[in-house]
């Protein structure tokens, strides 16, 4: 299919929203375009607008069939595009909160970008217009990242492993945690909440950190660098 025809097929779908054999055809003319072609702003426009149909579950999987260097230029197109710069209809804030849940099932393809990921869905956060309802965005979150987690205990990515600055997970956790917290779908999954408090407590203790550092003299922080890492070996080594 062409993009005008992938785009025609996509009305039909967000008009008939309930229509599985529409969203299945969608879903499959997506998939079969960005296996033949090469991934430009006609067909990220298509995602964006689609996410509601398929939440954009093909983008994703595209993520994993091409290389980290691949996937940068795809996320600066993303960021370029002016759907997503101007979070058209939610949907950016809906592709992000479904990338972080990709990034905590431990998707590499996704975590490779996650520094820049936390940091979009956190502007738009932050910039949130007068027309969006207090709470739009808290369930936006809720049902597009946290609500698709098992309800069984998962092992999460560790925040280190994550590469976020800590101020940036400093601002996504606060708000994840009333999001979990008011959210009664949520409460039970209480390995969510482990995990954001985990947050907390990684984002606190680095940039504690980095104060500390900026007030060391360059010549001497690498010398201190190199004596703390160690003894934090020597300590992982004795205890295990």
């Amino acid at each position: 299919m062409t993009i005008n025809e992938i785009s025609e097929l996509q009305e039909k779908c967000l008009k008939k929203l309930d229509d599985d054999n529409l969203a299945h055809d969608y879903s499959n003319a997506v998939a079969d375009y960005l296996k033949n072609n090469k991934i430009g702003d006609d067909i990220l426009r298509v995602i964006i607008k689609g996410v509601e149909i398929d939440r954009a579950s093909n983008f994703f999987d595209y993520f994993e069939t091409i290389s980290k260097k691949d996937i940068k230029e795809v996320w600066k197109l993303l960021k370029r595009n002016d759907l997503f710069k101007e979070n058209y209809q939610n949907n950016s804030i809906k592709l992000l909160a479904g990338m972080i849940y990709m990034a905590l099932l431990n998707n590499e393809a996704i975590i490779s970008i996650a520094p820049g990921i936390f940091s979009e869905i956190n502007a738009i956060i932050a910039s949130k217009k007068k027309s969006v309802a207090p709470n739009v965005y808290k369930s936006i979150l809720a049902d597009y990242c946290f609500a698709e987690l098992p309800d069984k205990n998962t092992a999460l990515p560790e925040w280190k492993a994550l590469k976020v600055a800590p101020t940036v997970v400093q601002n996504f956790v606060n708000y994840a945690l009333e999001t979990v917290t008011d959210d009664e779908g949520l409460k039970s999954k209480l390995y969510i909440n482990n995990w954001l408090n985990s947050g907390k407590k990684y984002a606190a203790g680095e940039i504690r950190r980095e104060k500390i550092e900026a007030k060391i003299p360059k010549s001497r922080l690498a010398d201190i660098q190199a004596i703390l890492a160690h003894y934090t070996e020597v300590e992982k080594t004795a205890a295990g």
